[in-house]
């Protein structure tokens, strides 16, 4: 029990990060490159073996997009009625981004693979299209081959400069939030500048009509004429 309780630790990180890849892809908000970037910081502590881990992250990947295309290309349009994905998979999504793939084709594919809460929804469509099984896995593998090895091998080398990097972009967010509040300051003290002329321009213009009003002569009364009195 003991050793079965080791090895199931020494998994561990191959098992939950490939499971949170796969709720990733099948539309779990969790942005795939958090996962990725916590895959290499522990390969790079000597938590798990880089190549190894590496490997999981990419098959549990490349299996959440093939099991989405899977069911865009077996069922089609009556998936995005079940329960679990309707959320995501909406027809007007669905029918939006077969429109682009129609127009751009495996371009689209490469291109919705980096774009958050776009790629469930582009790699069913590719399904639901009938687009060649060889084009749907040469342009995701190639997207997903660039975006996984670039943050992965990234945190893995550099896993002892995270700390350092945390720093700089917890900088980083300070400055922007300081340019944040300062452009917000300055759109707002110039709404407030803007609409108080305007105020008081509407208001000057209102005095003007009633100066005119006032000084607009009564014009007299017609009296009848004696055939209309008659």
């Amino acid at each position: 029990m003991e050793a079965w309780l080791e090895q199931l630790a020494a998994n561990a990180p191959y098992i939950v990060l490939a499971a949170v890849l796969l709720a990733s892809g099948f539309g779990l908000p969790i942005p795939e490159d958090l996962p990725l970037f916590i895959g290499g910081y522990l390969a790079g502590h000597d938590y798990a073996q880089p190549l190894p881990l590496f490997l999981v992250c990419f098959a549990a990947i490349m299996t959440a997009d093939g099991v989405l295309f899977w069911l865009g290309r077996t069922c089609g349009h009556h998936v995005p009625r079940l329960p679990l994905l309707n959320r995501f998979l909406t027809d007007e999504r669905v029918a939006k981004y077969e429109r682009n793939l129609e127009q751009h084709g495996g371009k689209f594919i490469f291109v919705g693979r980096f774009i958050p809460g776009v790629r469930a929804p582009v790699m069913f469509a590719a399904g639901a299209l009938k687009v060649p099984y060889w084009k749907f896995i040469l342009f995701d593998a190639t997207a997903a081959t660039v975006s996984a090895t670039a943050v992965f091998w990234l945190s893995f080398y550099f896993a002892e400069q995270i700390e350092q990097v945390r720093v700089w972009i917890l900088e980083g967010q300070i400055i922007l939030a300081i340019v944040a509040l300062t452009t917000c300051t300055y759109l707002a003290l110039r709404w407030r500048r803007r609409h108080r002329a305007w105020l008081q321009l509407r208001e000057r213009r209102q005095q003007l009509q009633q100066q005119r009003m006032s000084t607009r002569p009564n014009t007299p009364k017609t009296s009848a004429s004696p055939d209309q009195a008659a």
